[in-house]
């Protein structure tokens, strides 16, 4: 393989042949020969696709210090021109800290992407959350040209993550307004809010405004959504008999909520196995071993 590498590059001094065999390499696994083509390439050789390709193979194999690393040696060596929102968003999953998460946040206001590109803003929203930086993610929000759902959900989820319901439902409303449809991972977020909040019913408006208003079909993660509020607010009857009155097959986190919410009481574990049986659903870890426990 390394002759053939020699005998190509005596061929072409062209970036794309060594940028196959980055990615040819990266792809089977071989993280060691890509880097050796890579350090092979000099400074005026190595492109946006050479720098994006390794990147890419760091982040993938989860070697995510190297990937962010490496985002610096490129900066370094050729300058911000180089730099696009996809190699941005692609270094994010390398973060791991939010002073990290700001320093690429900084490359990205340099360049002016922050407002021109959504989805690396919709990546740093998610990264301010992570991090709780609530506050640094509202203001990035609200300094964006144009916002797509992606980026509403995404500061409607920040806010929901971290308790503050009456600013993820005050955002989701303010959506609405403006005439943008909320998806199912939106109203996810927002059966959440709903749920740390005890708003029951309004939850179930909700629910109604996403299946007839919106003529959204529910999804698992809908429903889990409304599983676990109902758990939380310790109607286990209501749970178990929205779950056999739903469309699609409960999924572990649906009867993990149950689970959870029944804790050491061993009749309404009985119930939950009971409905378990009627929706054809095999034991859930951790229920046997309950029903044995009391």
């Amino acid at each position: 393989m390394l002759e053939l590498e020699w005998r190509i590059k005596v061929v072409s001094e062209k970036p794309f042949v060594e940028n196959a065999l980055i990615n040819m390499y990266m792809e089977s696994s071989r993280v060691n020969y890509a880097e050796n083509v890579f350090k092979g390439m000099s400074i005026h050789v190595r492109d946006v696709i050479s720098w994006n390709t390794m990147i890419t193979g760091y982040i993938w194999y989860k070697k995510h210090s190297l990937a962010l690393a490496l985002f610096r040696l490129m900066v370094q060596e050729q300058g911000n021109g180089i730099l696009d929102p996809g190699i941005l968003v692609k270094v994010m999953p390398a973060v791991v800290s939010l002073q990290q998460g700001r320093e690429i946040h900084g490359f990205g206001l340099k360049r002016g992407y922050c407002r021109s590109n959504l989805y690396f803003s919709s990546s740093l929203l998610h990264m301010y959350a992570e991090y709780g930086a609530v506050n640094s993610a509202a203001k990035l929000f609200e300094n964006l040209g144009n916002r797509d759902v992606v980026t509403w959900t995404a500061m409607i989820t920040a806010y929901a993550k971290h308790g503050r319901s009456e600013d993820s439902l005050r955002l989701f409303n303010n959506m609405r307004r403006q005439g943008l449809k909320p998806n199912n991972i939106t109203f996810t977020s927002v059966f959440i809010t709903c749920s740390q909040a005890g708003l029951v019913e309004e939850a179930k408006e909700y629910f109604n405004c996403m299946t007839q208003e919106y003529g959204l079909m529910p999804e698992v993660h809908n429903y889990a959504a409304l599983v676990d509020m109902l758990c939380r607010t310790g109607q286990l009857r209501e749970a178990l008999m929205f779950i056999e009155a739903m469309p699609v097959k409960p999924t572990a986190p649906i009867w993990g909520a149950l689970l959870a919410s029944c804790g050491k009481r061993c009749g309404e574990a009985r119930m939950i196995r009971e409905t378990m049986k009627r929706c054809r659903m095999k034991n859930v870890v951790g229920l046997s071993a309950l029903h044995v426990t009391n």
